[in-house]
């Protein structure tokens, strides 16, 4: 029994020994900084460590951490140590180097961003004395997609971002009818026919020019928007031949046809070719009597008509201020500015004096003896007698006249006033149009006399005295 106890004494000794550890007297230190990095002492001696670390089996009580980093300031912060824990030092280092970036783009012109923070500048533009270390540099512009790159700014350097911008993109769908015409992207092929989907464009304003054999060249713009499908339909028109111009095609008579009082008229009628006929300019020849020659270069205006039911000049579609610049030869006028377009049918070209004459010398149109033109002038004034208050159109059908008026020239039938129109007809040609003779002589008409005078190169001269005409019908 006594030998029992002796063994359970002796076990209960070792047991004592195993289980019973002395108390912790050292403890730890977790070392982190920004940036990352920054070698480690421990009072004033070097650890070999860098941050982020943890250094262990650090007596208890009060020790100094110490961090170095290129281009950084040094740092030491004091931490208590507590046996058997890890103490926590976090440490942000001051940057103690500067450097520089020069940002530039092509285009110029974007906004400048560093690490999300709009800087309010825009490229080319250099940046001084940023701190060292990582930038997020990203660009914006209008119509371009956002480029972002990062750079590294290191100590007393500079360092360059030079971006090319890239615009943002859309499609155009282009549709013809016909099919199979050529495509050009601002007047440039893009190697592609209708039907086709043209994909990667430059958001903007774009033109696309079609052509095919057989029709017209034609061009459309549109608007391309970023990452959307813009669609063009075109119906293509035949081609036209060109038709030369005829300003040369006219044979002076020697004689014009005058108006005398404000507002009266002289007018043909024209026929395009095809449509839609844009009207651009407005041709004439003028002569003025020779006795006071002064007012040929009088201003007037170019009025343009649509035809009536009677078929004369009805309503007025456009006017504009015009005076002639050159005597006896072609006064070429641009009135694209009117905006006046020609869908089908005919329509009338007049002068129109815009101040009365009360003595001899107001402008007149030149007539021409040309075999083209028959029955194609009319006039808007007084016809059946000098003193009647009756205005009104009346045209230009086998009015003979006496006097010294040549023998065998009839106004409207052998005779007519020279007015020609220009402008465009699909395919962009331009055309000069004649008058032309398509009205049928009417008759009830009131018999013509017209109050004026006519003139003459050759038959007045500064003694001549007013010759009145009885124009007379012969229908």
């Amino acid at each position: 029994m006594n030998k029992l106890l002796l063994t359970l004494g002796v076990a209960a000794m070792v047991l004592g020994m195993v289980f019973c550890e002395p108390e912790p007297t050292t403890g730890a230190i977790a070392v982190n900084s920004t940036p990352t990095g920054a070698a480690i002492s421990l009072d004033g001696s070097s650890t070999g460590k860098i941050t982020n670390a943890i250094l262990t089996e650090i007596e208890e009580g009060s020790h100094d951490i110490t961090l170095t980093l290129a281009d950084h300031k040094d740092t030491t912060v004091s931490v208590t140590v507590v046996a058997g824990d890890t103490a926590t030092v976090d440490i942000e280092l001051e940057v103690d180097a500067y450097g520089n970036l020069y940002v530039t783009s092509n285009p110029t012109g974007a906004a400048i961003w560093l690490d999300d923070e709009n800087t309010l500048e825009t490229t080319d533009h250099l940046f001084t004395d940023l701190e060292v270390g990582d930038y997020t540099v990203k660009l914006t512009l209008d119509q371009y997609d956002d480029y972002e790159t990062i750079v590294e700014i290191k100590a007393d350097e500079t360092d360059t971002v030079d971006a090319d911008l890239e615009m943002k993109t859309g499609r155009i769908q282009v549709n013809s009818d016909p099919d199979g015409a050529a495509i050009s992207l601002d007047g440039i092929s893009t190697g592609q026919v209708t039907d086709a989907l043209l994909e990667d464009v430059d958001i903007g304003e774009r033109t696309i020019g079609l052509s095919k054999s057989g029709y017209a060249d034609t061009s459309v713009s549109v608007t391309v928007t970023d990452d959307e499908t813009a669609n063009v339909d075109i119906t293509l028109v035949e081609q036209q031949e060109e038709i030369e111009l005829s300003a040369d095609d006219a044979t002076s008579a020697g004689w014009g046809f005058p108006v005398t009082d404000k507002e009266h008229k002289v007018a043909v009628k024209l026929t395009p070719p095809s449509y839609p006929f844009t009207i651009t300019k407005a041709v004439y020849i003028t002569i003025v009597w020779a006795g006071n020659p002064d007012p040929w270069e009088d201003p007037g205006d170019a009025v343009f008509f649509t035809p009536g039911f009677s078929g004369a000049p009805s309503q007025e579609i456009g006017r504009k201020q015009v005076a002639a610049y050159t005597y006896e030869d072609w006064n070429v006028f641009d009135v694209s500015s009117e905006d006046m377009v020609i869908s089908s049918g005919s329509f009338f070209f007049a002068l129109e004096l815009t101040k009365d004459y009360s003595t001899l010398g107001y402008p007149a149109a030149l007539l021409d003896a040309g075999t083209s033109l028959h029955h194609a002038g009319w006039a808007y004034t007084s016809f059946t007698s000098p003193d009647s208050d009756w205005v009104g159109w009346l045209a230009f059908d086998n009015f003979g006249m006496g006097g010294d008026w040549p023998s065998g020239m009839t106004l409207g039938d052998s005779v007519d006033v020279i007015m020609r129109v220009r402008g465009t007809i699909p395919g962009g040609y331009e055309v000069e149009l004649m008058p032309d003779g398509s009205y049928e002589s009417v008759s009830g008409w009131p018999l013509p006399k017209l109050p004026g005078v006519t003139v003459s190169t050759d038959n007045c001269d500064v003694d001549c005295k007013a010759i009145n005409y009885d124009f007379r019908n012969y229908r």
